[in-house]
């Protein structure tokens, strides 16, 4: 109400304002100042409602508190009880996972006794099979060599006499060749050396004085002309 008789002492005093003012009719100003008085209205009502909302707030956190509380107490009893559950499950499962094992042990081993046993006899057969094939491969390789050594046998004499023979041929051949060359060698020899003599001679008659080989001699022997 202050607010409304000072707005309108306001309204008052600015009706005694000049013209150029601008104009605003008294109830838009009545019906803003009412807006205004509801809304100072809300704005005292305020801290009440806060302080209520402070009290429920903290009601509401000693309430979740407790609850909290509560709930991990029945977590914590929940927890127990069910690790002994489960204690007593595994334990349960333990025993039962040791007798199956203990079980397909005890079958394995008798598994694994007659697979030997098996193969043993397997093997027994599969040894005396290739026994039997290595000795008649043994006997077929002997034959085979034997043959093989009387082939070769017969082709080392042949190639032996025929070494012989070409042997005996190429050594008849050098002989002679051997020998031409012998009685070459010597004639060539003795033409050399009745050269020799001849010319030793001529030497000799030339120191002595003696008429030349040219001049023909009683009873001399006319020089051998060289071949």
């Amino acid at each position: 109400m202050c607010l409304a008789a000072g707005v309108s002492a306001g309204v008052g005093d600015a009706t005694s304002r000049p013209a150029e003012a601008p104009a605003m009719t008294m109830a838009k100003l009545l019906k803003r100042v009412e807006i205004l008085e509801e809304k100072v209205g809300a704005l005292e009502e305020l801290p009440a409602r806060v302080d209520a909302l402070s009290l429920q707030i903290l009601e509401l956190r000693d309430t979740m508190a407790a609850e909290f509380s509560a709930t991990r107490a029945l977590m914590r009893t929940g927890d127990q009880e069910t690790r002994t559950e489960l204690r007593a499950e595994i334990a349960a499962c333990k025993g039962d996972l040791q007798a199956k094992i203990a079980d397909c042990r005890e079958e394995l081993r008798g598994e694994i006794v007659a697979t030997k046993d098996e193969l043993r006899a397997e093997i027994a057969a599969v040894k005396e099979e290739l026994r039997g094939e290595i000795g008649s491969a043994k006997d077929e390789l002997r034959a085979e060599i034997a043959a093989c050594k009387g082939d070769l046998q017969a082709k080392i004499t042949d190639c032996k006499e025929e070494l012989r023979g070409e042997y005996r041929a190429s050594e008849a051949e050098t002989r002679a060749l051997m020998r031409a060359l012998n009685d070459e060698t010597r004639a060539h020899m003795l033409v050399l050396h009745e050269d020799v003599i001849e010319r030793i001679k001529r030497l000799g008659e030339g120191w002595s004085g003696t008429p030349r080989a040219s001049d023909p001699t009683p009873g001399a022997r006319p020089p051998r002309r060289r071949r």
